[in-house]
């Protein structure tokens, strides 16, 4: 639990999960080299040991085979099917409800555009100042699902009935949200919203 590590860790966390989500939001795709480099030259700091607790929180995830990053908090460094846009910067999140935390933990207006779990129809969603500001279609709901081996990713849905189709064809146990309802679930993501940004 967080109250029982040292707060010099907890603290340091934050700071390089800031860093590296201050380096992705610029556009930067951060380097695992860049980040040891980091770590080294703060040893006394309970670098490595922060590093570490990110890694097992998962808001920091590791690719074996290529020896770096595969994702950062909600980003993920490949194609998916949640594009979220930030001003000139477009990032892709690993499922529905991180694509709506991208706005939290990065402080910044997001632009989002995915597609239907079930008909595969267009959604666009826009999120500014912690609000939903635009959504299409107007019935949006988001498919939490339960904890799972391997997890599956939450999803979008263009409509309830849409969502229950699906759900009648995919018997998967967890909980449909409203649109604004997912956005309040995906706030505390990754320890809550961004020290600096729009968020309010």
């Amino acid at each position: 639990m967080e109250a029982d590590r040292p707060n010099g860790i907890a603290v340091r966390e934050r700071e390089l999960f800031s860093y590296l989500v201050r380096r992705v939001v610029s556009g930067f795709r951060p380097r695992l080299a860049e980040v040891s480099a980091r770590t080294a030259a703060r040893a006394g700091e309970d670098s490595e040991a922060a590093f570490q607790g990110l890694v097992a929180k998962g808001w920091v995830r590791l690719d074996p085979l290529a020896s770096d990053f595969s994702g950062v908090g909600p980003f993920v460094f490949e194609d998916t099917d949640w594009s979220v846009s930030m001003g000139e910067t477009a990032v892709s999140a690993q499922s529905a409800l991180d694509s709506l935390a991208v706005h939290f933990v990065s402080g910044n207006d997001v632009f989002i555009r995915s597609h239907c779990g079930y008909c595969s129809r267009e959604i666009t969603i826009t999120i500014k100042y912690g609000r939903i500001r635009s959504a299409a279609p107007a019935e949006i709901r988001v498919f939490i699902p339960e904890e799972a081996d391997p997890p599956a990713p939450s999803l979008f849905f263009c409509c309830p009935s849409d969502f229950f189709s699906w759900r009648s064809e995919n018997p998967r146990a967890g909980t449909a949200l409203t649109l604004e309802e997912g956005l309040i679930y995906s706030e505390g993501f990754f320890g809550g919203a961004a020290e600096e940004g729009n968020v309010s």
